[in-house]
């Protein structure tokens, strides 16, 4: 291959990395900022007015709730990852300074396997000729990537799993999470992450309460007795409460949650699910390019990747909150039916993958 040949590739590469979303995520970012809006921005409006000491205009009333409520959601969204993130960083030397660290290689975190996985990272990032990002090395059997991108930068949430895989579903995983972090999609999906998990927490009770029957989560019952591990883990409480209650409990509950959950479910589907889509063509365009260290990817490798992330023993070791920024869906079925993301969202994606349109 020609010098000209390789630099044609890496401006395609850059082109690729810096790709927006489109109208349809964009439609879904405008519905997830509405529940943001909804959820957040009246607490912000009653606080404006004691402060003011007096109601506000209708339009005034609009404008603060606008502003707190986007402007809350994308302080809380980085708040919520870095604590999702810190309760599973993967143990390292006590001298080292925790399971962190910049993909550069400028530093060492005295443990040899998140070593290595920085180092794996910023090689995938240096043949896709994207800035290499931070990395955080989480304790987890799951073999997924989340990314995390906000205004000061991408951070990469990389499984100690990860590090058994062979280069070409490494690659194909990583590059995935390096260009939907160098495009506006994971900042997008940070940014609104708070107000979706309130909602969707509040439907999972809500569900949770309203399939409360006699018997059920008995141990014949296998992993379906388990609770959404959103909302942990263990029995299902007081069995002396008469299941009516429960049921009516948790019917009230998703009566109310309902005007939110409409477009949190199409906004998630939209941004999240159709984001996950494109990044995949994306990759596969990467790897067709030529540019990548050894050309190991391509669709069917990125296909490959996908479902052997999905299929591997371990999403309950992934944290929740890292759902909706990672390259693989991993929620449990419970999680599934109130989420917007489509339970076929991943058999569509590897389908068209292994289309030859992808090729």
């Amino acid at each position: 291959m020609s010098d000209s040949d390789v630099d044609r590739g890496r401006s395609g590469a850059g082109a690729i990395a810096t790709e927006s979303p489109s109208r349809a995520e964009f439609l879904g970012a405008a519905l997830l900022a509405t529940v943001a809006i909804a959820l957040l921005g009246g607490p912000a409006v009653l606080v404006a007015e004691v402060v003011v000491g007096g109601p506000f205009d209708t339009s005034v009333a609009v404008a603060i709730a606008t502003v707190g409520g986007l402007g809350g959601s994308y302080a809380l969204g980085p708040v919520i990852v870095d604590r999702a993130i810190d309760s599973r960083s993967a143990a390292v030397d006590p001298g080292a300074g925790g399971g962190s660290a910049s993909a550069d290689g400028a530093a060492s975190t005295g443990d040899p396997t998140v070593d290595s996985l920085v180092e794996r990272v910023a090689d995938v990032a240096d043949a896709a000729r994207i800035d290499p990002p931070a990395v955080r090395v989480v304790d987890r059997r799951a073999m997924n990537v989340g990314v995390v991108a906000t205004r000061t930068g991408t951070t990469l949430v990389v499984p100690t799993r990860l590090a058994d895989l062979d280069d070409p579903a490494f690659d194909a995983l990583v590059t995935h999470a390096l260009l939907r972090g160098s495009s506006r999609r994971a900042r997008l999906a940070t940014a609104l992450l708070a107000p979706a998990l309130v909602v969707e927490v509040v439907a999972l009770l809500g569900a949770e309460l309203l399939s409360r029957r006699t018997g059920y989560g008995d141990a014949d019952h296998g992993d379906r007795s388990e609770r959404p591990r959103m909302l942990g883990a263990g029995d299902r409480g007081d069995r002396s409460v008469p299941w009516v209650v429960y049921a009516l409990a948790g019917g009230l509950l998703l009566v109310a949650v309902a005007p939110l959950w409409i477009p949190f479910a199409l906004g998630d589907r939209l941004l999240i699910g159709r984001g996950r889509s494109r990044t995949d063509a994306a990759t596969a365009r990467v790897g067709a390019s030529g540019i990548h260290g050894t050309g190991s990817i391509d669709a069917a490798s990125i296909a490959d990747a996908l479902r052997d992330a999905h299929d591997a023993r371990g999403y309950r070791d992934w944290p929740p909150s890292l759902d909706r920024l990672s390259v693989v869906p991993m929620g449990d079925p419970v999680t599934r039916r109130v989420r917007g993301t489509s339970r076929q969202e991943l058999r569509v994606r590897i389908a068209r993958l292994r289309s030859k349109r992808s090729r």
